[in-house]
Parts: structure tokens; sequence; C-alpha cells
């Protein structure tokens, strides 16, 4: 999946995630954006987290190793999910999403 498929992936769970409020939630550096600026609460991180999780193949185990001391940004919270999959993703957002569903 390309960055702009990740992104859109990560827009589309936010969608799921927090779906009143979805608008309110910003991506202006796109995948280099902080964390921390994204306007996602702990909650929120923690569903997104189980969520790439389900679609990487991630063991809960290792899921749960994920911190703010190692992922700072977007990128870096699917590069987490890309070091510890045991799983391919479907080749574009969409399929992931409706994977979810």
């Amino acid at each position: 999946m390309n960055n702009a498929e990740q992104l859109s992936l990560i827009e589309g769970l936010v969608k799921i995630i927090r779906p009143v409020t979805a608008d309110e939630v910003s991506f202006k550096d796109g995948l280099d954006t902080n964390l921390n600026e994204t306007g996602l609460d702990s909650l929120d991180m923690i569903m997104m987290s189980v969520y790439l999780s389900e679609l990487y193949g991630v063991p809960e185990e290792i899921a749960k190793t994920m911190s703010g001391d190692t992922t700072r940004t977007v990128r870096d919270m699917i590069n987490f999910m890309e070091m510890h999959h045991t799983q391919e993703l479907p080749a574009t957002a969409a399929e992931c999403l409706e994977q979810i569903k």
C-alpha cells in the first residue's frame, strides 16, 4: 500500500472510531502528522491500534507494546504494524475498511 492509501486507511478508521466528530481530526502533515496533534484522544488511539492490529495480524501482546515513545507519528504507527505483521493487507484502503465492517 502506498502512502496515499495508508493515509486513506487511517482517515477511514477515524470515521469508524469517531463517526460524529471525524471532521475534527486533522492529518495536516499526512503520515508525518504527530499523533498528539491529530485531535484523537487516548481511547481513539486504542481503537485505532485494535483495528490496525486486526488488519495486520499483529498479536495483542505485541500491539500492547506500542507506546507514545515508539510511535510519535502516523507513519511510526504504520511502521510498527508493518514490522510485526503476520498477514498481508488488502491492496487498497477501501478493501481494508470493508474487511473491518
